[in-house]
């Protein structure tokens, strides 16, 4: 999943012809939505709970917990449900943000990605 996100991402920064590093862009955006899922996700659990995650975010790596760690939490289908909310809501803050600053040119190349990523995934 990380690298189809990771794919749609690189081809937005290519048609906006984003001028940073593009990977450790992707990487962060991806990494700043699990960080938000989390965030999310530990509000929804009984405050001794809370304590115990944030007390394992705070000596995990990079604030990572591992799969397994996160699924003693959360079922996979919680943490998929709401990763995927998130990262829309990501996504759609950043095209709301870049938008205005788009030259015609770009804007229409971004409509021609999405539309060709709609119409490759019917149903989404």
């Amino acid at each position: 999943m990380k690298e189809e996100i990771k794919s749609i991402l690189k081809q937005v920064l290519v048609k906006i012809q984003y001028q940073g590093d593009v990977d450790k862009f992707c990487d962060l955006f991806i990494e700043n939505c699990h960080i938000e899922t989390l965030a999310v996700l530990v509000k929804s659990l009984p405050e001794n709970e809370q304590a115990e995650v944030m007390a394992k975010l705070k000596h995990a790596s990079g604030n990572n917990m591992t799969q397994a760690e996160i699924e003693k939490y959360f079922p996979p289908d919680e943490y998929k449900n709401v990763f995927s909310e998130t990262l829309k809501n990501a996504f759609n803050d950043y095209l709301e943000e870049i938008t205005p600053d788009l030259t015609e040119e770009q804007d229409k190349e971004l409509e021609a990605l999405f539309q060709t990523m709609q119409s490759s995934s019917p149903g989404v």
